[in-house]
């Protein structure tokens, strides 16, 4: 089995990326390094 120990790159394309950080980010404890816009 592969061992994960994070996620190097994620892009989305989203119609609200306001909501869609507060997801990735509040719940399920992922860090924004770098936004765009």
């Amino acid at each position: 089995m592969i061992k994960y120990n994070g996620v190097n790159h994620l892009a989305m394309v989203t119609s609200d990326m306001d909501r869609t950080i507060r997801f990735w980010r509040d719940l399920l404890g992922m860090r924004l390094v770098v936004g765009l816009g």
